[in-house]
């Protein structure tokens, strides 16, 4: 049978509203959303798109229908007479763009509906990447995993953090041969990006922090009870870890401490800020930070010394609230490399609060699993072994493996934007740092044996968690005014669940326009982000479920 061509007269749909002729960018956007939609002998879909279209097109409307059915498996059991009365019966009250919208997404449209009004929903909406199990000892990761429960958090941070305090024990003796003179340390910067409140501070303690606290209390007796040499002096201060320093003062501590330092703060970027403290160049002092990073030769000259450390080792992790990520990876921190050397991780706080017998009952599960002894023995472990330098090598499928995954990710450089461009090299350093940083957290004997392939399979899946971590954050950089408003609202109503529009307005009124709410409320409905529902009289709105879509699993790989 055939149909007629399109058309955009003006008609008068069932519902009695008066459609004015066609838009020929909305006809543009059906069309190409109808492409990706299939199984029209689903009635329901059937339905939706033709009310839609009947609402929105009127008699063009019903011409892109008729086209869209006529790939039916039973278009030749009806015929046109049929298709048109079942069109006169679409009612277009019932109409929902944001369901087609959906429909074509599943379907592997990744458009824009909106002409003037296109956003990076990706951006705007994604959630932090997720990173599986798999990767630490299995009774180590459920440790932490119930740690994660115990803050209502992400478990990926909790793991980011514990890689980091285990980066600050390994300490500079410990180095990993890449290729021919090619070597390296675990030196690890991480910021750990959360609002205030968020519990960073308190993941830091329990994911170790608390057992880098007691071995400093022991190392302050042992230096109050050492007798002094002939000539009155003590041996100098054990320390491996501080709050934020100068540099001055970080070199005094490096010297005396030269298995290296680790530092964290609540507030990174006041830490690093801080580094320059009593300096006339702040860019002198950026350069001098940032030769921390490589490990290698630092030298911090005065007046009245020629000081240096020959090999330092200098990890940084710390907090960073997203409102301020931007001064982390301005244009020119990133110029300056800074942005790159960081690896980040989010802080995403559970939809549901973690409640007091919930929390008692974790409690109990961490003291049946050995408690804090469950970290504090492996912490333990690379602090008495400290002192032993040691050179670990890849065995030869490990080297290919990683050799591949190296490969892969220079490729990726070229063509990300100018930001991943700087970033990427980093993420092939960290690579080694972290396989290096594993090898002794998994290998009962890790200076017996070489590091395997397993363990590069699984460095791979942290790799590819933090890139997917440093696109969400460059892409969020780069949201336009109104995206960023997009945002304030989405988060909202993610918080809330649900809720009217006045409740979304009034947790947004600091930053959003009462009228500009309403106008994204409308846009995300049309868009299928956001669902509007009636509750009786009143109206509410949710977070649609496909939402989801933009959440990120780094995948596992195959044996």
């Amino acid at each position: 049978m055939s149909f007629p061509n399109n058309s955009t007269q003006s008609t008068t749909v069932d519902s009695g509203r008066t459609e004015q002729s066609a838009d020929p960018f909305s006809v543009e956007k059906f069309e190409e959303m109808l492409d990706f939609i299939s199984d029209q002998d689903d009635p329901a879909k059937c339905d939706a798109v033709g009310s839609t279209l009947k609402a929105e097109l009127g008699k063009t409307g019903r011409d892109l229908w008729l086209n869209w059915m006529s790939e039916t498996s039973t278009s030749g059991d009806l015929d046109e007479f049929d298709y048109r009365k079942k069109w006169d019966d679409f009612d277009a009250d019932q109409a929902n763009v944001g369901q087609i919208i959906r429909l074509a997404r599943e379907g592997g449209w990744s458009g824009n509906f909106f002409k003037d009004s296109a956003c990076d929903f990706e951006a705007i909406t994604g959630s932090a990447p997720i990173l599986g199990k798999g990767i630490l000892p299995d009774e180590l990761e459920l440790y932490l995993d119930l740690i994660a429960q115990q803050f209502g958090v992400n478990y990926s941070v909790v793991v980011a953090c514990f890689l980091g305090i285990s980066a600050f024990c390994l300490g500079a003796n410990k180095r990993i041969q890449i290729e021919h003179d090619r070597t390296d340390i675990a030196i690890l910067w991480t910021a750990l990006i959360g609002k205030s409140g968020d519990g960073k501070t308190g993941i830091m303690m329990e994911t170790g922090g608390r057992f880098l606290n007691h071995l400093h209390s022991q190392w302050d007796d042992e230096y109050r009870n050492a007798p002094e040499d002939e000539n009155g002096e003590k041996p100098p201060l054990k320390r491996l870890l501080s709050n934020s320093l100068t540099l001055e003062m970080l070199t005094e501590l490096h010297t005396k401490n030269p298995l290296g330092i680790g530092i964290y703060s609540d507030e990174l970027l006041m830490c690093i800020d801080g580094m320059d403290q009593f300096s006339k160049s702040r860019s002198a002092v950026l350069a001098k930070i940032l030769t921390l990073y490589n490990g290698d030769r630092f030298d911090n000259p005065t007046m009245m010394s020629d000081r240096r450390v020959a090999n330092p080792y200098v990890c940084l992790m710390g907090g960073i609230q997203p409102s301020l990520l931007d001064k982390l990876l301005n244009e020119q921190h990133q110029q300056a490399g800074l942005a790159a050397r960081f690896l980040l991780a989010y802080v995403e706080e559970n939809a549901e609060i973690t409640t007091k017998s919930e929390r008692d009952r974790i409690g109990q599960q961490k003291l049946d699993l050995g408690g804090s002894r469950v970290i504090d023995q492996i912490l333990e472990r690379l602090v008495n072994n400290r002192e032993t330098p040691h050179m670990v090598h890849y065995d030869d499928r490990a080297g290919v493996l990683m050799g591949e995954f190296e490969d892969t990710l220079r490729r990726k450089r070229k063509y990300g934007t100018d930001a991943e461009h700087a970033a990427y090299p980093k993420l092939v350093t960290y690579c080694h740092r972290l396989a290096l940083l594993l090898h002794y957290l998994r290998d009962p004997e890790p200076e017996k044996n070489r590091i395997n392939i397993e363990t590069v399979r699984k460095v791979i899946r942290l790799i590819q968690f933090f890139e997917q971590s440093m696109k969400r954050a460059y892409g969020k950089l780069g949201l336009n005014a109104y995206e960023l408003k997009c945002q304030k609202v989405y988060e909202k109503l993610k918080s809330l669940k649900e809720a009217q529009a006045q409740k979304i307005r009034d947790g947004v009124k600091k930053s959003v326009e009462s009228k500009e709410v309403s106008k994204i409320l409308e846009h995300f409905v049309r868009e299928g982000i956001f669902i509007r529902f009636k509750k009786g009289s009143k109206t509410f709105y949710k977070v649609a479920g496909k939402s989801a879509q933009h959440r990120t699993l780094v995948p596992s790989l195959a044996a």
